[in-house]
């Protein structure tokens, strides 16, 4: 926390439906939480000049698990078992906003409550758990990540 305390970092995510007809149900923000510590930690290693590969954070995954987020989470609960969906990596709103959108289709029904983005190592950057959504085989969710570094504090 800064001195007006405020969170120097802040992570969201939000979510739209695409059913297999066609419909699309925009969830909005579905969950606003916590960043691991691990990946807390590597920040401060990239900042001491060490390589870490911090631009492959790119990866979402999602899940059937209920457990609430906690900071030494390193793996989704209950991983769906799809491959990983690569997102893209823009800035967000504003340059202090990193952005990762990715789509994942799903090829069973599943009510998905739990979404992870990681690295191409596995390292789990934030897991999030929100309220489950029903898919079926066929639905898509697109996923956008947002990960903010507030300047000060």
């Amino acid at each position: 926390m800064g001195l007006t305390g405020k969170s120097n970092v802040k992570s969201s995510l939000s979510a739209k439906v695409i059913r297999k007809t066609g419909e699309v149900i925009d969830r909005g923000v579905v969950s606003e939480k916590m960043i691991t510590s691990v990946f807390a930690n590597l920040i401060v290693d990239a900042l001491q000049g060490q390589t870490v590969g911090i631009g492959t954070f790119k990866y979402h995954d999602t899940g059937t698990g209920v457990l609430a987020e906690n900071v030494a989470d390193t793996a989704l609960q209950t991983p769906t078992g799809l491959a990983k969906a690569t997102g893209t990596q823009v800035e967000g709103e504003a340059a202090n906003i990193y952005k990762s959108v990715a789509t994942i289709t799903y090829d069973a029904n599943y009510s998905i409550t739990e979404h992870g983005i990681f690295n191409d190592n596995n390292v789990l950057m934030d897991r999030s758990v929100f309220e489950a959504e029903m898919v079926k085989s066929g639905d898509k969710i697109e996923w956008t990540y947002l990960f903010t570094f507030n300047a000060g504090g």
